[in-house]
């Protein structure tokens, strides 16, 4: 599979927004095959939105993982829940912080704009998505609310989080961006 970060380079370059660079680098990166109409609804949410709420890199992240494993809805889907729970957490992990506000003095420079921060959330992406877990697309159960005898969404976020944790992961740091 092509790596994300490698694409929302290229779209950077382009001149999309983190939010449009990183729904986009998914796009093609995982052959997701998502009209342009698709593609464009995330414009507005880049700048946090344009208030410096949550990283537009990381809200087209949750918009890839959704595009990618919501088979019917947010609720019914198990995979999407653990990945998107690891994505946000390990985001808020490795940065400190999930709001663009935050994470633009930090990580934003007068050359690259916010080139090293759409880098930095779509390498985290990457390695989300390269996490196997062993988790049907859809089960009889709430996951939430798991029945006597059944694993529930904090045993198979733990397994995946482990998994993220023992692999020879890429911890990015501000001096480390190559872009």
């Amino acid at each position: 599979m092509a790596n994300v970060q490698d694409f929302a380079k290229k779209y950077r370059a382009m001149g999309y927004t983190c939010a449009e660079s990183t729904i986009r680098a998914a796009n093609e990166a995982w052959d997701l095959n998502l009209p342009e109409e698709a593609l464009k609804m995330l414009g507005g949410f880049g700048g946090g939105m344009h208030s410096g709420y949550v990283c537009g890199a990381i809200s087209g992240g949750v918009a890839a993982l959704s595009a990618r494993y919501n088979k019917k809805d947010g609720h019914s889907s198990p995979i999407l829940s653990v990945k998107c729970k690891l994505f946000l957490n390990t985001v808020q992990e490795r940065t400190g912080y999930l709001n663009c506000a935050d994470l633009m003095p930090i990580y934003k420079t007068p050359e690259e704009n916010c080139d090293p921060t759409v880098v930095l959330i779509t390498g985290i992406l990457d390695e989300v998505e390269a996490v196997e877990l062993d988790i049907p697309e859809q089960l009889d159960y709430d996951l939430r609310y798991p029945p006597e005898g059944k694993p529930g969404f904090d045993n198979f976020y733990r397994r995946a989080k482990e998994q993220l944790a023992g692999k020879n992961s890429s911890v990015y740091m501000k001096d480390s961006f190559g872009c």
